[in-house]
């Protein structure tokens, strides 16, 4: 077989198999179907002590309260307060995070000689540092 007939063969194959308008000089175009871009802006707002610009249509702002400061501001409810002067040893202590509310869980209680005796749960948010009482 010829090499010209071999070229020949393989343009066939090519022109039937698909691609073959590169070989004979002129392009194939195929259409072509895109995706819709969507731009999401998110805007997050909330008390802060420091701000950080991502992009010119999003501003991210990161506060946090940690476990110590969580602990310390039930401390210093009035109504803790006021049950820790009644019973001296009353204990105010980090219980767990609560991951899928965003709190910290502060227990406040005392012991007794066969048990605990709970005066109440608050949820820290992590966050803004809301409190909320359980009870």
């Amino acid at each position: 077989m010829k090499k010209s007939t071999i070229i020949l063969i393989v343009i066939a194959v090519a022109i039937v198999f698909g691609g073959g308008g590169y070989y004979l000089g002129t392009q194939r175009t195929e259409e072509t179907t895109s995706t819709p871009t969507v731009t999401v802006t998110t805007t997050v707002k909330a008390s802060a002590t420091t701000s950080n610009t991502v992009s010119p249509s999003m501003t991210v702002t990161s506060t946090s309260v940690s476990k110590e400061q969580a602990i310390e501001k039930v401390r210093n409810l009035p109504a803790v307060k006021d049950y820790l002067t009644r019973v001296p040893q009353g204990i105010v202590e980090f219980d767990h995070e609560d991951a899928a509310a965003n709190t910290w869980v502060i227990h406040v209680y005392a012991m007794g000689a066969d048990a605990s005796a709970t005066f109440n749960w608050y949820d820290v948010n992590k966050t803004n540092g809301d409190i909320k009482a359980e009870f």
